[in-house]
């Protein structure tokens, strides 16, 4: 019986992670796949699309660091990304190094654009999503 709360209870968390998630993204993986126009014989490059859909970003805690090839300091933003868990988001599984691009911000549209790389996916026994620590930048 407790079993059957506790899976009962993970699913009902994972539909409403979803339902909070109000921007999308694709995140893409590898090289991508190069093709040529046969008109103008221009070689562009498609992204090989792993996830496209709902997710979530969260920045928290500025932290200033020191660059070792500059004078100064600046301030690097956390940030996490959060999609659903693999029953829901097409299978997907993430990876370090996954490029996160965010094509849609229902609340902030200075999101819309912006590039992020996936550096740990944060994996646990319970997820209601995942939640990527990602870098700014491509």
């Amino acid at each position: 019986m407790v079993a059957d709360l506790a899976a009962f209870a993970l699913d009902l968390g994972r539909e409403i992670a979803e339902e909070l998630m109000p921007d999308r993204c694709q995140i893409a993986r590898g090289a991508g796949v190069p093709a040529t126009d046969p008109t103008t014989g221009e070689v562009t490059t498609t992204p090989n699309v792993v996830y496209d859909g709902p997710c979530r970003v969260q920045s928290w805690a500025a932290q200033e660091s020191t660059p070792e090839a500059a004078t100064g300091v600046f301030t690097l933003q956390r940030y996490t990304v959060s999609v659903p868990v693999a029953k829901t988001a097409q299978g997907y599984e993430p990876e370090p190094g996954d490029d996160v691009t965010i094509t849609a911000a229902e609340n902030d549209p200075h999101l819309v654009g912006r590039e992020f790389q996936v550096k740990a996916p944060l994996h646990k026994s319970r997820a209601t999503a995942y939640r990527l620590a990602v870098e700014e930048g491509p």
